[in-house]
C-alpha cells in the first residue's frame, strides 16, 4: 500500500466541542485564510501529480543566496547572490524552524531560497525557504506545510486519500475543560452526512538513509498531538489522521524516528494498530523555484 489513509465511509459523526472558522467564496469552491468549500467532491476530477504549488509566497520568484549560519534559533546569515543588493554584506534573515534542523546544518556554507517581505516594518526582509542538502532542495519553513495542504485540499488532489468532505475548517481546537484546548490544523466537514475528520499536520526535513523521518529531535508537543487526535476519536467516532508532508525528493519512505523520539515513535504506532489512526504522507520538492506534489510516499514497517 502507498498509504495508510484510504478514504474511509464515514458514518454520522457529529461535531462535538470544536471551534474553527469558515469562509465561503464564489464558484463552488470556497476557501481564504480560514477554510475551503466544494460544493461537490469529485475525484475523478482531481489534478493529476505532480501538481505545482503556487503563490505560497508574497513575492512571485524565490531569491538565491548562501546561508553561512543558523543561530538563536530563528535567525541566519546569508549573503546574496549577484543581482541583489548589498551582495557583498552579509544579512540576517529569519528562520522558520523551531526545531534543531538535524542532518540540515552539517556542510554549511550552503545554497538558500528566501522569501522577501514588502513590510518595510519588518525587522529582517527575508525568510529561509528552502536549502539544498547533499545536492536536494529541502524546504524549511515548517508552517508552509500547512499552506501546501490546504492548496491540495482546495484542488482536490487529496481527495482519494481522504475522508469525502465539502468544506474545511482550519485551526479548530478541540478539548478544553480541566486541561488547555488542543490546536488541530484541519477539520474536514462533510455537510451532506454531518461526518468530520480531524487532519494534523507535520512538516518534515530530516532523512535516514532514503527514509524521510519525523520528528528530529524529543518532541513532547507531537507526542501531545497523538494522544489527543486518537482520544477523540475514541470519545466522538471521528476520523483522525496524521499528514506528514516531506518537504524534500530524494526519499522512497517515511518512518516516525524511533531514534530520536522513542515515545513518539509508539505513540503513532500504537495508534495505526488500535486507535483508528490513519497516516497520509505526501511529498512536496521543488522543481524551477516552484513547490511540486509528487505524490503519496510509503509508510516503512513499524511491526517492531
Amino acid at each position: 500500500s502507498r498509504y495508510l489513509c484510504p478514504r474511509p465511509i464515514l458514518g454520522a459523526a457529529r461535531q462535538v466541542g470544536i471551534t474553527g472558522t469558515t469562509r465561503q467564496l464564489a464558484s463552488g469552491r470556497t476557501g481564504g485564510p480560514r477554510g475551503a468549500k466544494r460544493h461537490k467532491q469529485a475525484t475523478s476530477n482531481a489534478p493529476e501529480t505532480p501538481y505545482n504549488l503556487e503563490g505560497l509566497y508574497e513575492d512571485t520568484v524565490l531569491h538565491p543566496a548562501v546561508l553561512h549560519t543558523r543561530y538563536k534559533r530563528f535567525l541566519g546569515d546569508v549573503t546574496l547572490d549577484a543581482g541583489e543588493p548589498s551582495t557583498s554584506a552579509v544579512q540576517t534573515v529569519h528562520v522558520p524552524n523551531t526545531g534543531p534542523m538535524t542532518g540540515l546544518l552539517d556542510e554549511l556554507p550552503t545554497d538558500v531560497l528566501l522569501s522577501k517581505s514588502s513590510n518595510a516594518k519588518r525587522k529582517y526582509a527575508h525568510t529561509l525557504e528552502w536549502m539544498r542538502v547533499d545536492g536536494t532542495w529541502v524546504g524549511v519553513h515548517s508552517a508552509k506545510a500547512n499552506a501546501m495542504v490546504g492548496q491540495l485540499l482546495d484542488a482536490g488532489v487529496l481527495d482519494a486519500h481522504l475522508p469525502a468532505f465539502t468544506t474545511y475548517n482550519r485551526e479548530v481546537r478541540i478539548g478544553g475543560g480541566k486541561s488547555p484546548a488542543t490546536r488541530i490544523d484541519f477539520e474536514l466537514v462533510n455537510e451532506e452526512t454531518d461526518a468530520r475528520c480531524l487532519v494534523e499536520v507535520k512538516s518534515v526535513t530530516m532523512k535516514d538513509g532514503d527514509t524521510a523521518v519525523f520528528p528530529d529531535t524529543k518532541s513532547a508537543r507531537a507526542q501531545k498531538h497523538v494522544r489527543e487526535l486518537v482520544a477523540w476519536r475514541e470519545k466522538h467516532d471521528m476520523e483522525v489522521v496524521m499528514l506528514y508532508v516531506v518537504q524534500r525528493d530524494d526519499c522512497k519512505r517515511f518512518l516516525p524516528s524511533k531514534q530520536h523520539d522513542p515515545e513518539y515513535y509508539d505513540l503513532v504506532r500504537r495508534g495505526i494498530e488500535e486507535g483508528g489512526l490513519r497516516v497520509l504522507v505526501v511529498e512536496v520538492g521543488l522543481e524551477a523555484g516552484v513547490p511540486r506534489y509528487n505524490g503519496v510516499l510509503d509508510i516503512g514497517d513499524m511491526m517492531t
